[in-house]
């Protein structure tokens, strides 16, 4: 009787395209024995990049891809009995496809914006992943990169590295550019507060019952990959006030005032 199958393979570390591999099935009994290979349920027979040798007890697989990895029956039989082994064959492959995606999309993004960075990648083992800034690799690894709170220091171009460390292969997908979008009165960046609110992802700044010390000069900066620019125009803005002591109450009035894409709304006692 047929006993004792046994799959040697001369290759265990197969990386796609670059390797190839032979497996040979031994068994003990009497012979004669015949042969006969199975991928998953599929048998196996000679075509491109795959040989049959030794009457058919060794299987050669040239140049490898991630399409033959999985299980590989040896089946021996002879007249009076059959015996089988099995053998998962793993292959690396990849990074490939590579992609990178910004949550939530946007052209601008306003400053104390919270932004997720996800990359994902095909590949075998599953790839590592590292972070950049405008080219400079940050230390920020995995497939997400968190920007919580984001100001306008943190603008510029984003890309993520995919390496697989079975393959040595690299991969990275077209950059994000992330631009953040400020407000400044007098040179200091503006917050939300009691009478300061923001919209449109900092693209409007309103003004809700403006007083004396809402005066003064307000800028819209927007920062990109490339450099740092303040829009080119800048509003004045000047709240009349009356004394406190004449307890006079008048209806509100709202004044827009546009600089590029960033629209300011004055609203105060006149």
């Amino acid at each position: 009787s047929v006993s004792n199958v046994v799959i040697t393979p001369n290759n265990t570390d197969l990386v796609e395209f670059n390797s190839s591999v032979s497996l040979s099935c031994s068994s003990s009994g009497s012979s004669p024995f015949s042969y006969h290979w199975l991928n998953g349920s599929s048998e196996v027979t000679a075509s491109d990049g795959v040989q049959l040798g030794d009457g058919n007890s060794t299987l050669t697989i040239t140049n490898v891809t991630r399409y033959n990895q999985g299980l590989f029956m040896c089946v021996v039989s002879n007249p009076v009995s059959f015996d089988k082994e099995t053998l998962i064959l793993y292959i690396s492959y990849g990074p490939e496809n590579t992609r990178m995606k910004v949550t939530p999309p946007d052209v601008l993004y306003g400053s104390g914006s919270d932004l997720t960075l996800s990359c994902s990648s095909e590949s075998s083992p599953p790839a590592q992943f590292q972070w950049a800034l405008n080219g400079t690799l940050l230390s920020n690894k995995g497939p997400e990169l968190r920007l919580d709170n984001i100001q306008a220091s943190q603008s510029g171009s984003y890309s993520c590295w995919a390496h697989n460390t079975r393959t040595l292969r690299y991969q990275t997908p077209e950059p994000s550019d992330i631009t953040v979008l400020e407000w400044m009165m007098v040179g200091q960046p503006l917050y939300s507060g009691d009478n300061i609110i923001f919209s449109e992802n900092n693209r409007v700044l309103f003004i809700n019952s403006a007083n004396r010390t809402d005066s003064g000069e307000y800028l819209c900066g927007v920062s990109n990959p490339v450099s740092s620019k303040n829009a080119s125009d800048t509003v004045n803005v000047i709240c009349k006030y009356f004394p406190i002591s004449l307890g006079i109450n008048v209806p509100d009035k709202c004044i827009n005032c546009t600089i590029n894409r960033c629209t300011l709304k004055k609203c105060n006692n006149e």
